[in-house]
Formats: structure tokens, C-alpha cells, sequence
């Protein structure tokens, strides 16, 4: 097996072939943008057979002062994401994640601001 650079419409094509056949129910083929730190392309006897990528992902960190009131915390995380989204729009970040370890806080995100719940399991690796 060879790894490679993408260099290629067609190896697009044959990348987009094997997220049809196998992952078009789970999860959507992430775009080639300003977001794309790095990718590989696999070949095997000249046949596309896997495709890596590293996209930047931004995440939201909040701060916010758990002896206020519920609707004190409402306001700072309206203020907070009010800000937050001036910036994504400024660098064109196209999605932020939020890690709540929370589910009430998760939940609040959802319901009240605009966040979608994620699926599958986020893990991190450390080097």
C-alpha cells in the first residue's frame, strides 16, 4: 500500500465512492476548505482503498460564575456566544463544538442557542 497526497478530481471521485458505498448514513464527507490542515490519500495497486483528513475544529469555552442565577448565566452565555460568533464569522469558521461535561448545560445549548447534538463518541488524541 502506498500513501500518497490528494492530487486528483479523480481520487475525489473514488473517495466519494467509498463514502457512499459505506459511511453516506453516518456521517457526512467533509469538505477540501480553508479548514483542511492535512490529507492522505491510500493506495493499493493503484486503487484508491482510504482517505485521512485534519480539519482545525474550533471549540467554545465558557467560564460563567456558578452562584449567579439561572437567568444571570442565560445573559452571560448570550453574551459569550454573541461574541464567539463575530470571531467564527471573521476567521469563516463554519462550526464550533462545545464539550459540556454538564448535560444540563448541554441541553440549555441545544434548546436555547442554537447547538445540535453530536453523534458518536467524541475522543481526543494527545501527542
Amino acid at each position: 500500500m502506498l500513501q500518497r497526497e490528494l492530487v486528483s478530481n479523480k481520487d475525489v471521485i473514488e473517495i466519494d465512492k467509498i463514502w457512499q458505498s459505506f459511511y453516506s448514513g453516518e456521517f457526512g464527507l467533509p469538505p477540501l476548505d480553508s479548514q483542511t490542515l492535512y490529507h492522505t490519500v491510500i493506495e493499493d495497486r493503484e486503487k484508491v482503498v482510504g482517505f485521512g483528513q485534519i480539519r482545525a475544529t474550533a471549540e467554545s469555552i465558557m467560564v460563567i460564575d456558578q452562584s449567579l442565577t439561572m437567568r444571570e448565566k442565560i445573559q452571560i452565555v448570550r453574551l459569550i456566544l454573541e461574541k464567539q460568533l463575530e470571531g467564527m464569522i471573521v476567521k469563516d469558521i463554519t462550526e464550533c463544538h462545545a464539550f459540556a461535561q454538564n448535560p444540563r448545560f448541554a441541553r440549555m445549548l441545544v434548546k436555547h442557542f442554537g447547538y445540535q447534538p453530536t453523534i458518536g463518541e467524541s475522543v481526543v488524541l494527545k501527542i
